[in-house]
């Protein structure tokens, strides 16, 4: 299939558990290139489970990494994460909701297939499908 049909496919997918980024949204800017899990859709609306954590330091202090954090994880990744592996039993996560209008808004769904090499390109390939919300009307 090609990239078009794949996100066709996906756009009427159900998406609850998916891992997603949210790639746009004209009405909050500020949630453009979080990731995070989906919860709940409506007609208008994908709700959104964001991760962030809050590293205990064992002094009584606790410091944020929320989701507005935007430095990446060790593994290249935006998602929450220690700074030494002794922090790493410290992390306690932490996941906040947030409510993605699907007007002007789209959804970032990456997919990981497996070519058999039947074409002669074998290997693994990474697809980025944009899910689009509703054009402003």
């Amino acid at each position: 299939r090609t990239p078009a049909e794949i996100s066709a496919v996906l756009s009427s997918a159900e998406l609850i558990g998916a891992y997603v980024k949210i790639a746009r949204c004209d009405s909050s800017r500020s949630y453009v290139g979080k990731e995070g899990i989906v919860v709940d859709t409506t007609l208008n609306t994908w709700r959104i489970a964001i991760p962030s954590a809050v590293l205990n330091t064992g002094k009584g202090e606790k410091k944020s990494k929320d989701e507005n954090d935007t430095g990446a994880g060790k593994d290249g990744t935006s998602r929450p994460h220690a700074e030494t592996a002794e922090d790493e039993a410290k992390v306690t996560p932490i996941w906040k909701e947030r409510i993605v209008p699907k007007r002007r808004s789209e959804l970032a769904f990456t997919i990981i297939t497996e070519n058999d090499g039947s074409d002669g390109d074998a290997g693994k390939r990474i697809w980025t499908i944009l899910i689009q919300g509703e054009s402003s009307h």
